[in-house]
């Protein structure tokens, strides 16, 4: 996260509230560089970035290394090539800058990141750190349900929420999904998706019905046509089950499109 250009002293505000001042923004920036490009492109990104009020937050810069829980740095200082110690010795450094966490004592200490990171809401790194990712999120959004369902009194408010806004902080994850767990093998149908949270995405879907309808038990038919589209009767339930797949495949339509052809 950065900071506007009053925090560092630049002009521009006479501090009277006489003058609009805009406090920006530079969120959500990655790079992909080689190792021995990290330091000299963070210390040019703070060489330029901080005269016009872009100061970078160390505590949330992170500079992933490996996805194996193994740091880069010690293999490079444990290496007999001389260019490869000089190359751990770039990469402490710009660790050492860059990328902080406070510990227990709060103090700032160097931080490398070995398994993996969150990149715009989705788990970029090993499969144990993205599965331990879409089931922490899995375990908000059913708290999240848990909270409309003893906090509100009205039912269709309670299930128009729960259709538009806590099962649809998932879907995004849909493709992380698949990617992650592809290795397990594709189904013979592209609707018979089951992936990391299939189950509990499952659970609190039912709970959810079963607490509007005041029933238990919801046979599985109900539970299909919950999934399907208002327009067809259904109540527009998305499952990673049915639409973890075609998710998958049009997110990666589109990126090799933007790739191949250009954003516009």
């Amino acid at each position: 996260m950065l900071y506007g250009s009053r925090d560092i002293g630049i002009l521009g505000d006479d501090n009277r509230g006489t003058l609009g001042f805009i406090l920006a923004y530079v969120d959500d920036c990655n790079a992909l560089v080689a190792l021995e490009d990290v330091e000299p492109l963070l210390d040019k990104f703070k060489e330029l970035a901080e005269p016009l009020g872009a100061i970078m937050n160390t505590e949330k810069t992170r500079i992933l290394t490996s996805t194996n829980n193994t740091s880069t740095v010690q293999l490079l200082q444990q290496s007999h090539d001389l260019n490869n110690k000089v190359i751990a010795h770039s990469l402490q450094n710009a660790i050492a800058k860059y990328s902080q966490k406070k510990t227990d004592n709060n103090t700032l200490s160097p931080y490398e990141v070995t398994d993996g990171l969150r990149v715009l809401g989705a788990p970029i790194g090993s499969r144990s750190f993205c599965n331990t990712f879409l089931i922490k999120a899995m375990t908000k959004a059913q708290q999240d349900a848990s909270k409309l369902m003893s906090g509100l009194d009205d039912l269709q408010t309670k299930l128009r929420l729960f259709s538009t806004c806590t099962v649809h902080k998932l879907t995004h994850l849909f493709t992380s999904d698949v990617y992650t767990n592809i290795t397990n093998g594709l189904p013979n149908n592209w609707y018979c998706w089951e992936g990391a949270f299939n189950g509990e995405f499952s659970t609190m879907i039912n709970t959810m019905l079963e607490h509007i309808t005041q029933t238990q038990d919801l046979p599985l038919h109900s539970q299909l046509i919950s999934m399907m589209s208002i327009n067809q009767g259904g109540l527009g339930l998305p499952h990673p089950m049915y639409s973890a797949i075609p998710t998958a495949v049009i997110t990666t339509k589109r990126c090799i499109q933007f790739a191949t052809e250009g954003v516009w």
